[in-house]
């Protein structure tokens, strides 16, 4: 039932302006305890730039500066010729999602008294898998796919307007899927887009949830979580398993392959300096892969221009 679900439980702490609200020190405190909630029903959170879906840095200047640090003092001891010019950027975001209520407490707090900001869950570490329709078209061809057993929408999106105003998604959701205790998600895939355009997320990604709010409208939950079904369970694994082997192929050719003067120069040349003169703009997200994602010179309605592989 809907009152049961995690997030619905979250969400009944909350009025529905908690993110419109901007002046209102009640609006604040609810947005607050709403993330906590989330957190006390097991939800990992990710706090978002106001109005988007890009995630912030939740890292005090002093945790930073470690983090900083660690990341050149890692990338150091594995050989990186460019180690001084690496930082915490590339493990930012959606590597800060918060599981501990009293972590939650604090940052929440903190992030509020600056900005508002939208919520975002990540799946793996809240033990859900989420199906991301952008469309009718894509929210039809899923329930085909299901078979008598349709689910209906967890949470209703906005939808999203490209740089010219015209709808690019409309009319799409996210149904959630509770991860049954004892099971595992594979690690080495994160997201799965089938051919009919619908998306599968379970590991390091992020879905925003009400009361979230983009340009295009609010993030409405509609409907409750459902049990993963053991076909779209199957098809996880198989397509992990399939980027895992065409993967440890890959690295077996590698191996038989020296490298070339061209290999060598990409090893020694950051994205940064090809990127940035061309007015490419670091994002700080990174990702499912784990590398760093750019956006192009100009409007888009999307920051991921590139995912500029390492």
């Amino acid at each position: 039932m809907l009152a049961g679900h995690r997030l619905a439980l979250a969400l009944g702490v909350v009025g529905p302006n908690a993110i419109t609200d901007t002046d209102d020190e009640t609006s604040r405190k609810q947005l607050i305890r709403a993330g906590e909630a989330m957190v006390s029903n097991g939800l990992a959170i990710v706090l978002n730039r106001s109005g988007t879906k890009n995630p912030i840095c939740t890292l005090t200047a002093v945790e930073r500066k470690h983090a900083d640090q660690a990341a050149k003092d890692t990338a150091a001891a594995a050989g990186d010729p460019n180690s001084h010019r690496r930082s915490h950027q590339g493990k930012c975001g959606l590597h800060h999602a918060i599981t501990d209520i009293k972590t939650a407490t604090r940052v929440l707090t903190r992030i509020s008294k600056r900005e508002r900001f939208n919520l975002g869950i990540e799946p793996r570490a809240s033990r859900v898998v989420v199906v991301d329709l952008d469309t009718a078209k894509q929210a039809a061809e899923f329930a085909l796919r299901c078979g008598k057993d349709r689910p209906g929408l967890t949470v209703r999106s906005p939808g999203q307007r490209d740089a010219e105003g015209q709808w690019a998604h409309k009319d799409g959701g996210h149904i959630w899927f509770d991860v049954p205790d004892g099971v595992e998600m594979p690690a080495n895939l994160g997201t799965y887009t089938a051919p009919a355009g619908w998306k599968v997320m379970w590991g390091e990604c992020q879905v925003l949830v009400p009361p979230s709010v983009r340009a295009e409208g609010a993030y409405v939950l509609v409907g409750s979580a459902h049990p993963l079904p053991q076909w779209l369970h199957d098809l996880i694994v198989t397509e992990s398993t399939a980027k895992r082997e065409r993967a440890e192929e890959s690295a077996r050719r590698r191996l038989r392959s020296k490298p070339s003067q061209i290999d060598d120069w990409a090893a020694a040349m950051p994205w940064s300096e090809i990127l940035i003169a061309d007015e490419w703009t670091d994002t700080g997200l990174v990702d499912t892969c784990g590398c760093p994602i750019w956006t192009a010179p100009g409007s888009h309605a999307s920051p991921k221009s590139a995912t500029a592989h390492e």
